[in-house]
Order: C-alpha cells, then structure tokens, then sequence
C-alpha cells in the first residue's frame, strides 16, 4: 500500500510541471526564415525604405549613413555611405520624399546628408539639438526629432546647403516625459510621441511646431508609437507591451488594450494592406507580430526566425514585397511580407524556455502508467 500512496504522487506532481509551463509559456508561431541578410560589421540601429534603395544608420561606424540596393533582396549590396563627425552614435534614420535628403539622428547632433546621387552622399550640415536624438521624421520641409531630454527640435531643410534649427523643442512639459519616438501624421496635423510613460498627442500650429500635448498614460517607458488609422494609435513600452489607443478625438485618447510580445519595442510598422497585423522590432528577438482584431484584446502572434544564431530588433519598414529589420550587429534582416502575414496560422506551441519541465512531465506521467500497471499486475499475481 505504501509504494501505491507514493506513485499517486507521481501524476501530481506531473499536473504542477505543466500547469508551470502553460502559465510561463504562450501560444505564438515561429514563422519563417529572412530571405536575406546585410551585415556591415558594425550596428545597424535603424532602417527606412525609399523607391528603389534602402537607407541604414549605423553606430560605431566612420559611415553613419549607408544607402543600399535590393534588387535582389537575397543579397542587399552598399551603393554609397555617408560619414559621421567626432564620435557621435547614429541611431535612427529618415529620408524625404523624393530621396535628395536623409537625415541621421545621433549623439546630440543631426546629421544632413545632400543624397541626389547615391553613391556619393554630401553631408551639408551638422546641427546640435542638445540631447540625444532616438528618433527622427521628415515632413515637407521640416526635420522632427525626438531628442530624449530637449523635446521635439525642428529644422528646415528646405535648402539642403544650410539647414537651420528653427524650434528648440522645449513643449510645455519636454523635461517631464523624456521622448524616445514620434509619428508625424499629415493627415491630421498632429505628432505622436512616446515619452516617460506616456503616449503623448502634439497638435502643429499653422508654423507646423508642436503644441502642448495630451498623454496617454502606459504602464512602463514608452519607446515607439504608430498610427494604425483616424481612430487608432499602436505604442510600444520598455517591457515589451504594445497598447492600442483610440485618437478618434485628439483631445481626449483613451487607451483600449495591451499585449505582451516581450521586450522594449524599440520600433513599429503598420500600412493597410496587412490588414489588422502590426510588426514590431523587438529588442531580444528580432520582428514580431501582433493582430488587433480585438482593438481591447490584441494578441501576440509569434515572431520571423533568422539565419543567424541572434537577432537585436531597433528598427523596421517596408519596401514593396519585403519587411526590413533593423538588427543591431547581427545586420540588416530582409523577410517576405507573405511570410509574415501567414505567421499564426495555426504554427506550433513555443515554450519559452521551458523544453526541460515538459519532459519532465512527460516522464512523470509515463512512470506513472507504467508503476500503475506493474502494481495490478502484482495483485492480480497475489
């Protein structure tokens, strides 16, 4: 009797092991493969797609900018680069509609880059905006930058031979909620801001200069912010939350719901035609997506795998047929956008981390079965 109590412990503890696992776990697809790579050996902290060519910043580089060609996408190759000044750390990246002007935004200073022949960008300026610039949005003929502890700086580039600064960037409020990402949205006439915990709304005077805004308050540091429609804005925190925002009326946002895809997200993709899917660049595990179906309950549904054995997310776009990310020293990841629009269609159960304790309770039920059997065998015997 004393070897049967023991072996009804055995499914017990088998339950606990898997209950653990299902509680730590979550259910997400690994979709496919990138498709191609462009590595650099140094890191590329962020990426925007033009018409024909892709732009990269780099840090630790002598060449901030480095202009790129997809006509393959399984082998980007580099057409021209662009220099940095002193040590200044390149972390984010725009360009102009047009492509004659990218924009790095670094170290405290904004790099300009004259860009109308590719293989050879001119930098015409450097402008210091007094902290360091996280992200950076062209629109028209303005440069907007989120510069973490002196708010959102403007400069005219409307002559690309001698930008100025014409905003210090000082809202009511800037040394509140450090910012870390803007959206421009033209439609509207607004700026989206993630800073301190909050998702911050600017509305543009008819000079085009943020206002005083109004927040949205998250759950921890916002890193990242995009706009999904008129009546919906994505954020991105630190913890790797994604919060869907109504903005239906700008003077009063109120958040919906959240969902937690991993790690600080660093940067966020939407466009129409992926439908409710939104791409996210996860810092400890490359490109992720989620679906907003449910505006009040979005849901994680999984990640694209690489070819290398790691992966950085800072940054993402799109260009045509392909999702680019921004991979840190791992490089630049190129992915079919099918790809990632099949991810979550019925794909596996990732564990995270957590192969051992499945065995074990694997194992636990096995003994069980078979310690069971042996006992009624005995018994029958006796």
């Amino acid at each position: 009797m004393a070897k049967l109590k023991i072996i009804h412990f055995i499914p017990l503890l088998a339950l606990l092991i898997l209950s653990s696992v299902v509680s730590e776990g979550y259910a997400q697809s690994t979709g496919a493969y990138n498709i191609g790579i462009y590595q650099s050996g140094y890191s590329i902290e962020d990426v925007v797609a033009g018409t024909n060519n892709v732009y990269i910043a780099q840090a630790g580089a002598t060449n901030a900018l480095e202009i790129l060609d997809l006509p393959n996408p399984n082998s980007p190759s580099l057409v021209g680069s662009g220099e940095r000044s002193s040590s200044d750390q390149a972390h984010c990246v725009d360009i102009n509609d047009d492509e004659s002007i990218a924009v790095i935004g670094a170290s405290n200073n904004v790099y300009v880059f004259n860009i109308s022949t590719k293989t050879d960008p001119i930098r015409t300026d450097v402008i210091n905006v007094g902290s360091t610039v996280y992200d950076i949005e062209i629109f028209g003929d303005l440069v907007y930058c989120a510069a973490y502890s002196t708010g959102i700086p403007v400069i005219n580039i409307s002559d690309v031979n001698n930008p100025g600064l014409i905003y210090d960037g000082k809202y009511t409020g800037y040394n509140d909620n450090y910012l870390q990402g803007i959206y421009v949205d033209p439609d509207r006439d607004y700026i989206y801001g993630a800073a301190g915990a909050k998702a911050l709304i600017f509305p543009l005077n008819t000079s085009k200069i943020p206002q005083i805004p109004v927040s949205v308050d998250l759950d921890y540091t916002a890193w990242s912010v995009e706009k999904i429609s008129n009546n919906l804005l994505v954020a991105g925190d630190s913890h790797g939350f994604i919060y869907t925002i109504d903005i239906s009326n700008l003077n009063s946002p109120s958040r919906l719901g959240s969902v937690d895809l991993g790690s600080i997200l660093y940067g966020l993709y939407y466009d129409s035609t992926l439908g409710t899917k939104i791409m996210a660049a996860d810092y400890s595990t490359g490109l992720k997506i989620a679906d907003f179906s449910s505006q009040s309950n979005p849901i994680f549904l999984g990640r694209m795998a690489t070819t290398t054995t790691g992966v950085t997310g800072y940054g993402t776009d799109r260009m045509g047929n392909y999702m680019l990310l921004a991979g840190g020293a791992w490089g630049l990841f190129v992915y079919n956008v099918s790809d990632c629009l099949s991810i979550g269609g019925g794909g596996g159960f990732e564990i995270n981390g957590f192969p051992i304790l499945i065995l074990l309770g694997m194992i636990s039920i096995i003994s069980y079965v078979s310690a069971k059997r042996k006992m009624n065998t005995k018994s029958k015997d006796d």
